[in-house]
């Protein structure tokens, strides 16, 4: 049997798992449930592309019905291997938000905005719900704790929205002619919020202040194209995303 759509967002991979880890690390408690959410989470996302597209009568039910019915066969075990797990409710809490964002966005997706950056936010910040459910998972006890690992994953890859838009922007304007400035605007406006935030966390006590070398590569990397000018390839780019994602899930997990 055949996925009829494999995400198209190979970047969603990182942002799924990549939570995931520094979530079960932070928790503290590496559990065999573990895996059992890597799975359910793992089906959800691979029947998240054949979903919308039956939503938006885009492929008949016949050609997604058997791989929409498999992974929700795993989505649904995972979340019953989740109902004997000493935190369930939690658990069962976030999971449960998931499928509310999933929700919200097949409705931008129906709306033909889901590729917007309300849209691209949107699914990161679900996607990036694996971090507190990790943290849950592995015992870790501290709601505010989970909260911040969620937020800060959500911060760090919702980055690449902007920064692709803008890419994206620049091409068109280098090969068609006009300007890249507002995308250019959104992107350095992006991380100086990112920035700050991260500050304030600090300076809140909630994060330590070492949290902001886990971004340091982050910010070099999207702002010193909009000094030196540079054609990447899109492999190129996708190399870097990668680089760039196991470097942060090292220095975070450093930091604390």
């Amino acid at each position: 049997m055949r996925a009829p759509a494999l995400p198209k967002e190979h970047g969603g991979w990182a942002m799924l798992y990549a939570p995931l880890i520094v979530g079960g690390v932070r928790g503290g408690v590496v559990r065999p449930d573990l895996v059992g959410i890597a799975a359910g989470i793992s089906a959800a996302y691979l029947a998240r592309a054949p979903a919308t597209a039956l939503l938006a009568r885009r492929v008949p039910a016949r050609a997604v019905a058997r791989w929409l019915a498999v992974c929700a066969a795993v989505f649904l075990a995972s979340a019953l291997w989740l109902a004997w797990h000493p935190r369930r409710s939690a658990l069962l809490a976030l999971v449960g938000i998931g499928v509310v964002v999933f929700v919200l966005h097949s409705v931008l997706f129906l709306r033909r905005e889901d590729r917007s950056a309300t849209g691209e936010l949107l699914g990161i910040a679900g996607l990036c719900l694996s971090a507190p459910i990790g943290y849950v998972a592995a015992m870790g006890a501290s709601i505010r704790e989970a909260a911040v690992l969620w937020a800060l994953c959500v911060l760090f890859f919702g980055s690449s929205v902007f920064y692709v838009k803008w890419r994206v922007r620049r091409l068109v304007a280098d090969r068609k002619g006009g300007n890249a400035a507002d995308a250019a605007v959104a992107l350095i406006a992006y991380h100086v919020v990112l920035l700050a935030t991260l500050v304030a966390l600090a300076a809140g006590g909630l994060t330590p202040w070492g949290i902001l070398w886990a971004f340091a590569p982050l910010l070099l990397r999207y702002f010193l194209p909009l000094i030196v000018r540079d054609t990447p390839t899109l492999i190129q780019i996708g190399v870097s995303e990668i680089i760039l994602s196991l470097a942060f899930v090292l220095a975070l997990l450093a930091a604390y």
